[in-house]
């Protein structure tokens, strides 16, 4: 008979005698979206709510947000937008599209609660800043809150927001003599 992926059976010897077919079955190609306008820099893409929202980064300080249902491919939203270092997470009922404005280096944040809206609710000036950010992060860190970190030279400032995108706290780093170039942001739950 025949192996997995249609391989003649046999020892396994490393050396394919035929033509293999991937392991992965039932595979689909989902979430495509047209051709874009510059290259892509890198995706960021959070679930919730039993949909997919994926945010493509764009080498042009602009970002493609494509929100979709994975069991049907269905796009529910497709838009641009004029932000960079673009990061998403599903927070309460929302997706939160965050990022530097490519205008006035605001950090602002995008809404999107799948289940009742057709467009984007903001922007909402999360952080009012002056320069332009080495990195920016963002993460759930409560039943609908989320936070945001963001770096520049030499700070690093992270805010948590609750689900309208007002600022719970506010927590601040400064670092002469060197340069900050990555954060990161994370939610961590303890049991016990």
């Amino acid at each position: 008979g025949a192996a997995a992926g249609g391989a003649p059976a046999g020892a396994a010897t490393g050396v394919l005698s035929a033509e293999r077919l991937p392991r992965a079955t039932n595979a689909r190609d989902l979430g495509r979206i047209p051709d874009l306008a510059g290259e892509v820099v890198y995706a960021a893409v959070a679930c919730g709510g039993g949909v997919v929202c994926e945010v493509v980064a764009l080498q042009n300080d602009t970002c493609r947000v494509h929100v979709f249902d994975p069991d049907t491919d269905q796009t529910l939203l497709l838009t641009t937008l004029a932000i960079h270092s673009a990061r998403v997470v599903f927070a309460g009922s929302d997706f939160w599209v965050v990022g530097q404005s490519s205008a006035n280096d605001d950090i602002q944040g995008f809404n999107f609660d799948p289940t009742t809206d057709e467009t984007l609710a903001g922007p909402t000036t999360l952080v009012a800043l002056v320069g332009r950010v080495n990195d920016l992060a963002v993460a759930q860190t409560g039943a609908s809150d989320f936070t945001t970190a963001h770096a520049t030279s030499t700070t690093v400032r992270a805010n948590r927001f609750n689900a309208a995108g007002s600022v719970q706290s506010s927590f601040n780093v400064t670092v002469a003599g060197t340069s900050i170039e990555a954060v990161a942001c994370w939610l961590s739950r303890i049991s016990g």
